[in-house]
């Protein structure tokens, strides 16, 4: 299996916050942030140490993390290119909402 090298991150929260944190601090770069709220990704753009972007289709990562809330997970994955890799972070909603990318 290839090893994950960078991340982008869509959603500006508490777990976009402690995911990103915990994946910068086992060497895995967090390429860019994008959030609905510009001055929130922004924020956390700085605190992790990389770009905020102002569109999905900006997102550079080797993967996608959707740190958003359940309801919008659906509705999000539409909009991310179906050639990128992308995981969600919901307990509750199945990975199949995804089925259209890799």
């Amino acid at each position: 299996m290839k090893s994950i090298r960078s991340i982008s991150i869509i959603g500006t929260g508490n777990v976009a916050f402690h995911l990103g944190k915990a994946f910068r601090n086992v060497g895995i770069e967090i390429a860019d942030v994008f959030g609905r709220n510009r001055a929130e990704a922004e924020q956390l753009s700085k605190i992790l140490d990389c770009k905020s972007i102002n569109s999905i289709d900006e997102c550079s990562g080797e993967i996608i993390l959707c740190c958003i809330s359940d309801r919008s997970i659906s509705d999000l994955s539409k909009l991310i290119s179906t050639e990128k890799r992308v995981i969600h972070t919901s307990g509750s909603v199945s990975i199949d909402v995804l089925a259209n990318h890799s």
